[in-house]
């Protein structure tokens, strides 16, 4: 057995990642040999190319537009979902189904697009002060972290 402050590495050929270098300690009171993969801490790339770096930032970011506008469009109803009359066509921009004009961006889902076997739950909280809060913090927070990375 190795004493306390003995470690003892040793190389394990791994044909898969070319060999692998492990620290082994042995613990005098527990009696017991502790080995560490010093492998563990370095990160691999994944995606190495440039070309598909480039391409999943821009879809990164899209989606982070996507949501910001989202919640650009529920806040001041942008006429995107919020705000379009359904039948004419017709675009209240700034209008009565703004967030910031006292409208619910929950309660059209929640209220009417909801199915399956939460549909009650669902129901129930549609238009709750705190169900808009939360939802429009998620959009932002969402919108936010993947546009700014």
């Amino acid at each position: 057995m190795l004493a306390v402050t003995e470690t003892c590495t040793i190389h394990c050929e791994n044909p898969v990642r070319g060999g692998k270098t492990m620290t082994t300690t042995t613990h005098p009171e527990l009696d017991v040999d502790v080995a560490v993969d010093l492998d563990v801490a370095v990160e691999n790339e994944i995606v190495t190319s440039s070309v598909a770096r480039k391409a999943l930032a821009t879809v990164r970011i899209a989606f982070g537009l996507t949501f910001l506008w989202a919640f650009f469009d529920k806040l001041l109803a942008l006429g995107f979902s919020t705000g379009k009359d359904a039948e004419t066509g017709v675009v209240d921009y700034f209008g009565s189904a703004a967030w910031i004009n006292g409208a619910s961006p929950t309660e059209g889902f929640l209220a009417f697009g909801a199915d399956g076997p939460f549909k009650g739950f669902y129901n129930s909280i549609a238009g709750a002060a705190w169900a808009d809060l939360l939802f429009m913090l998620g959009l932002v927070g969402i919108g936010l972290a993947l546009t700014l990375g």
